[in-house]
C-alpha cells in the first residue's frame, strides 16, 4: 500500500508539472488516477487528488484568460512552497514554459506569477484575478469531492485550512 501511495503522488506530480507548464495534459488519465487513488487515500493525499482533478478540470474547459490566471495562481501558489531559493536576478521571461521544479521555492508575488504567463508587469495589477483563480478552485473542488466521495467536502478545505499545494 505504501509503494501505491508514493506511486500515486508521483503520479500527481508529474501531473501538476504539466498544468503550471502548460503542456498538453490528457483530462481522462487524471480522471482514472484520482479514481484509482482518491478512495484508498486518506486525510491530505486524499485532499491532493480532489485538488489535481478540480484543477485539471478547470485548465481544460476554462476560457482563456481563466485557464491563464488558473495557470499564474497554481504557480504562485506552489512558488511558495519549500525552502526559499530564489537568485538574485530571476528572468521570469524564462519561466513561461517552467514546470512545478522550477517554481518551487521561488516565492513569487502575485505580478510576478502573472508575468510568467505573460501579463506584463505594468500598471495596475488585478489581484481579483487570483481571487477568482481560488474561488472556482475552492467551488470545483467542492463538486469533485461530492462527485468522488457522495458527502460534503471537508471544511478545511473549503475554508482554506488546508493550502492549495500538494
Amino acid at each position: 500500500m505504501a509503494v501505491r501511495a508514493s506511486l500515486w503522488r508521483e503520479e500527481r506530480l508529474a501531473h501538476w508539472d504539466l498544468l503550471l507548464s502548460a503542456g498538453t495534459f490528457c483530462l481522462a488519465e487524471v480522471e482514472t488516477l484520482v479514481a484509482r487513488s482518491a478512495r484508498e487515500e486518506t486525510g491530505a493525499d486524499r485532499a491532493a487528488c480532489v485538488l489535481l482533478l478540480a484543477a485539471a478540470r478547470l485548465a481544460h474547459r476554462g476560457q482563456v484568460r481563466g485557464r491563464r490566471n488558473l495557470r499564474a495562481a497554481l504557480r504562485y501558489w506552489f512558488s511558495c512552497t519549500g525552502t526559499r531559493d530564489r537568485p538574485d536576478e530571476l528572468a521570469l521571461d524564462q519561466l513561461e514554459d517552467g514546470g512545478l521544479l522550477d517554481f518551487i521555492g521561488l516565492y513569487l508575488s502575485w505580478p510576478e506569477a502573472l508575468a510568467t504567463v505573460g501579463v506584463p508587469m505594468t500598471g495596475a495589477i488585478n489581484y481579483m484575478a487570483l481571487k477568482r483563480a481560488e474561488q472556482q478552485l475552492r467551488k470545483q473542488c467542492a463538486a469533485e469531492w461530492t462527485r468522488l466521495f457522495g458527502s460534503t467536502a471537508p471544511s478545511t478545505l473549503m475554508e482554506g485550512g488546508e493550502s492549495f499545494n500538494e
